[in-house]
């Protein structure tokens, strides 16, 4: 590990003990190890690049500081290519040193580029010599020097707003690279071929809507820019399109979404429009399909809080002002409705409903009621297009199967039911699959890797995703 402190490269074992150090140096910025052992350090201060023997004691120093093919300005990165050549980045000089593997000079390389877009790392990959520019874009340089190639940067990408400066180039045993942005803390991945295929970093995780389907992926809503992120299980961006209507996308105000169980179907509100926009994921490249508008009649909306999606691709969408729950199908079809309200002293009446929750399966439906803090179950009938009412649960409270202020509602493929709440802090299991709702398991805040309970996305196997403080942390029972 170089220690930029001690000026020296720190020496580990297999079992993660320090050995030792090799150096002093003077200013090292980079090192690259030889399969003997031989330790090559990049160090401008010394000027140069530092040999040291696989023991520890010095052996040489290739080039010395100045302008010129033999000399380095501004000695940065170094990487060893499979024979053992050694190439040396200068960008003070726009070139490349090299050395063979008996430390010979060769010629250098010369690189056009910009000013304004300097090299600042290199790496060795099967297609050639990787030199990463500042902006993210890499060069392939070929045996010749020449730079046939070059690999779009994540700035192309779409997949974030704003990038940075990269600073760093890895190359894994698969072929795929890795390039990353210091100042902004992400790290983008490129195939073999070049081409991007994710990025991730904590700046990533936004104030944000979520919701998860069952291919371990997880979809972010940004309400005030309307752009939807696609991630999978090991927190890679995949993609991201949507936005307002003044950024060309689809949007006035996007305030909730849901995704069907097998990831191919998604369902954002838009609370101003008062319109659902549907994409199918199958088809990304295909237009949103989009329906509702302000109204009273099947199809209409007054007020849309909350959405869900189930396998067969129906979307629900609460409407809390009418107090009711109006079914589509994939295509933006009304199908039916259920939930009413005439004095609220009914069991079955929605007074202030807030969330819904619908099983995988399409066959019932959860509303919390933040008058009467309970959760309302329904029994759908989709063949039928009914819903009948069920039963109540919960109430007030910090006794099991009460609550406070729920701020996420879900459903798994068993027909648990799962409440997120903020002011208890914390995520409780309900059995509501009799006619009586059966208080489960509960898990306290901390117990979950988070500080406290902001909302929640469930996929269909039970797997539950908390954000907050712009992260996400993630649990299974």
């Amino acid at each position: 590990m170089l220690d930029g402190g001690a000026n020296a490269v720190q020496v580990f074992g297999a079992d993660g003990n320090r050995k030792g150090e090799i150096g002093p140096c003077q200013r090292p910025t980079d090192f690259a190890i030889a399969g003997d052992g031989t330790l090559f350090v990049a160090d401008q201060g010394a000027g140069g690049v530092l040999v040291f023997e696989a023991n520890g004691k010095f052996r040489a120093r290739l080039g010395h500081e100045g302008k010129g093919d033999d000399a380095f300005a501004g000695l940065t990165r170094i990487a060893l290519g499979p024979g053992g050549e050694l190439f040396a980045l200068d960008p003070a000089q726009g070139q490349i040193a090299r050395f063979d593997r008996f430390q010979r000079r060769l010629d250098a390389w010369s690189l056009q580029v910009d000013a304004k877009n300097p090299p600042v790392d290199l790496a060795l990959h099967s297609k050639g010599l990787l030199v990463l520019l500042a902006s993210g874009q890499v060069l392939i340089v070929n045996a010749k020097g020449l730079a046939t190639q070059s690999w779009k940067g994540l700035g192309e990408s779409g997949l974030v707003e704003r990038v940075g400066n990269a600073d760093g180039l890895y190359v894994d045993a698969s072929g795929e690279v890795f390039v990353t942005f210091a100042g902004s803390q992400l790290i983008a991945r490129h195939d073999a071929d070049g081409l991007i295929t994710g990025v991730r970093g904590p700046g990533l995780w936004s104030e944000a809507l979520y919701a998860a389907d069952g291919r371990g992926r997880l979809f972010a809503l940004e309400p005030g820019s309307g752009m939807i992120s696609v991630a999978d299980g090991e927190g890679w961006r995949l993609a991201r399109f949507g936005g307002t209507l003044r950024s060309g996308g689809p949007f006035s105000e996007a305030s909730a979404l849901a995704v069907t169980p097998d990831g191919q179907g998604l369902s954002v509100l838009d609370a101003d429009k008062l319109q659902v926009v549907r994409w199918n994921l199958a088809k990304p490249q295909d237009k949103p399909v989009v329906f509702g508008q302000p109204g009273k009649n099947n199809g209409q909306f007054a007020k849309v809080t909350a959405v869900a999606c189930d396998a067969a691709g129906r979307t629900y969408v609460l409407d809390a002002r009418q107090h009711r729950v109006q079914v589509f199908d994939a295509l933006g079809a009304f199908l039916y409705g259920f939930g009413r309200y005439e004095r609220g002293k009914m069991p079955d009446e929605l007074t202030e409903p807030t969330l819904l929750a619908v099983s995988p399966a399409g066959d019932a439906a959860y509303i919390y009621d933040e008058d009467t803090y309970e959760i309302k179950k329904f029994a759908l009938d989709p063949a039928k297009a009914t819903a009948a009412h069920v039963t109540n649960s919960g109430g007030k409270g910090d006794d099991p199967g009460q609550f406070r202020a729920v701020k996420g509602l879900g459903v798994d493929r068993l027909g648990l039911l799962y409440v997120a709440d903020g002011k208890r802090g914390d995520l409780q299991v309900i059995d509501f699959r009799g006619s009586n709702a059966v208080a489960g398991p509960a898990r306290k805040a901390a117990d979950l890797g988070t500080s406290r309970i902001a909302g929640m996305a469930l996929a269909p196997d039970g797997q539950v995703f908390l954000p907050y403080d712009g992260t996400i942390a993630a649990w299974s029972w």
